[in-house]
């Protein structure tokens, strides 16, 4: 009997530990992943695509998230702020940057020529992401804080080859290269976090 009394309080402990263990590993994991989430939506924010400028990069119902507080270079894709310039029609819009501070650009033949800040010569852009032909500019001298934008459809985008050089601070975001990758993915966990919100609401309401 006096066998038997380790043996009934034995095994039990082992099997609470693994429990408890698998409990705490999940707990952890799920402490991360809040954590990670706080840290993206802090960083990052999701924007839908709406028109063609910027095809065929990106199409209109496409969605990629941007990057706040990060300093934007040439050949990136950008978020604009221009609530302020009430001839784009939107607050918001995304281009791609192609010249910064210093530099100067133009169109000659629907091709894209830049020289960079300290240049001497003009050099035509290799653009591969680029539809179609841009509208022929002259000679833009991109100022102090000021950048120049094109969208990646030329012939329908409205643009800094209409408008001229913005400003560098209208830039809210930067599109990360992985987010056009994953644009599909990213549509999708968008759409399904708003079909959630509505969701959500109308079982309130």
């Amino acid at each position: 009997m006096g066998k038997g009394r380790p043996e009934l309080l034995g095994g039990a402990p082992c099997k609470d530990n693994a429990f408890y263990r698998a409990v705490a590993v999940i707990a952890a994991i799920l402490v991360v992943l809040l954590f990670v989430g706080a840290w993206f939506r802090g960083n990052y924010t999701a924007y839908e695509i709406v028109g063609n400028s910027m095809q065929n990069t990106l199409d209109e119902g496409d969605w990629v998230y941007g990057r706040r507080g990060v300093k934007a270079e040439r050949g990136d894709i950008v978020i604009l702020d221009v609530s302020a310039r009430p001839q784009f029609a939107a607050d918001t819009i995304i281009k791609r940057l192609i010249a910064v501070e210093g530099d100067s650009v133009k169109c000659e033949n629907g091709k894209i020529y830049l020289r960079t800040a300290g240049g001497e010569n003009f050099e035509q852009l290799t653009e591969p992401y680029a539809v179609g032909f841009c509208k022929d500019f002259p000679v833009c001298e991109v100022g102090k804080g000021e950048i120049f934008v094109l969208g990646d459809n030329r012939a329908p985008s409205h643009d800094s080859s209409e408008e001229g050089a913005l400003r560098a601070k209208e830039i809210v975001a930067v599109v990360p290269p992985w987010s056009v990758t994953y644009k599909g993915a990213i549509g999708g966990w968008e759409n399904f976090l708003t079909n959630l919100r509505t969701f959500f609401r109308g079982a309130r309401a």
